[in-house]
């Protein structure tokens, strides 16, 4: 099935919406869509590599999790935190576009929330 214009401009706005950052990465690592979420996040990717948004880092991360995803095509859900001390359960899934190319698409859902109320909840019976 096709999808126009009108219908990815809707999938686009639904995506906007969403409490969690959406983003589409290519094999080369760089960022081919984003959310709202993401940009508000992040920034404009503007051709800069995964690493260098989420670690702000110069190379690869050890292990990749996009090539580990792209090479495997098993699903990976992690718990991260970001450089303001966010936490977020990171989803990465394969899938391979209406092009046949392969590749990763990511979200990240803020749990900073729960990992303090979980916390707290520690040293309080601690």
């Amino acid at each position: 099935m096709r999808t126009g214009t009108r219908e990815k401009d809707k999938l686009s706005e639904i995506l906007d919406m969403l409490p969690a950052f959406i983003y589409v990465q290519k094999p080369n690592h760089t960022i081919e869509f984003y959310n709202r979420e993401f940009y508000n996040l992040f920034g404009e990717p503007k051709g800069r590599k995964c690493y260098e948004i989420f670690q702000n880092a110069p190379c690869l991360c050890n292990p990749c999790i996009a090539e580990n995803v792209l090479d495997t095509k098993d699903p990976n859900i992690r718990k991260w935190q970001d450089r303001e001390g966010r936490f977020y359960m990171r989803y990465h899934y394969f899938f391979t576009d209406a092009d046949g190319i392969s590749k990763v698409l990511g979200a990240g859902v803020d749990i900073s929330r729960q990992v303090a109320n979980r916390k707290a909840l520690k040293e309080s019976e601690e």
